[in-house]
């Protein structure tokens, strides 16, 4: 059992690291949008980029 538990814990920091990486790409991503979104409204678009 203590080879399970091991397992265990030693997968769930793997897939712990995983998550903080897609974290940051998905935060990543979420400013980009954004960056997007700002360079629109200054080139005059008027409608939700959201929408688009």
């Amino acid at each position: 059992m203590q080879n399970t538990i091991h397992g265990l814990i030693k997968k769930r920091g793997e897939i712990a690291g995983q998550h903080k990486v897609a974290l940051k790409a998905a935060d990543a991503l979420k400013a980009d949008l954004d960056a997007i979104d700002r360079a629109l409204v200054l080139c005059g678009y008027q409608d939700d980029p959201k929408r688009a």
